[in-house]
């Protein structure tokens, strides 16, 4: 009689500890700040997001920002060799860049005497003109081959002589070689000039 009593004392004690637990189990979790973790949780989330967008804008803009410095690096070189067209076209002798020319070769030829080019220039190829479809301009291209000479720097004084005696003329392509054997440069080049077309 006495043995029921003392188990029935004991589980109501079990039963209290494990009311106890519970209710201060209940306890710690309202009383945890489970607000405050996910909300720095969130805010840490549109942190990073804004982060990376404001990465994102700052390379666009500095992708912007070189590509128009590239744009004004390339007007002021065109303004450059504008004025320096206008300054050659009112110093020679009243040719203008683009006026058709009866002495092309003869001066490009008389540049490279001046130039130092020892050897006699090569007889002139010209080659087939092309023609722009909406401004009627014709680009005249002329090629000299194989011009043989020791020094490299009369070559090149040539390409600028010429250049600078007959207006609008460019160089269009140019090759140079060693000819280690014979001691000597070989040069093949492409004169272009842009005429305006004959009324």
């Amino acid at each position: 009689m006495t043995s029921m009593p003392a188990s029935a004392g004991i589980s109501r004690v079990d039963e209290r500890r494990e009311q106890l637990a519970a209710s201060a189990a209940m306890g710690e979790r309202r009383n945890r700040p489970m607000h405050l973790l996910v909300l720095s949780s969130a805010l840490l989330l549109v942190s990073c997001v804004t982060m990376l967008w404001s990465m994102s804008a700052r390379n666009a803009a500095r992708s912007a920002l070189r590509s128009a410095q590239d744009e004004a690096r390339t007007v002021k070189a065109l303004v450059a060799e504008w004025k320096g067209l206008k300054a050659d076209t009112s110093s020679s002798s009243g040719t203008r860049p683009n006026e058709p020319l009866t002495t092309f070769y003869s001066r490009i030829e008389s540049a490279a005497e001046r130039a130092g080019v020892r050897d006699k220039i090569p007889s002139a190829q010209p080659q087939s003109d092309t023609r722009d479809a909406r401004t009627g301009a014709v680009q005249k291209k002329i090629r000299y081959q194989r011009v043989n000479d020791p020094d490299l720097g009369a070559l090149v004084r040539w390409l600028e002589s010429a250049c600078q005696d007959v207006p609008g003329l460019q160089v269009y392509s140019v090759r140079i070689q060693p000819m280690t054997m014979q001691g000597m440069w070989q040069m093949d080049v492409t004169f272009s000039r842009w005429e305006r077309p004959n009324r």
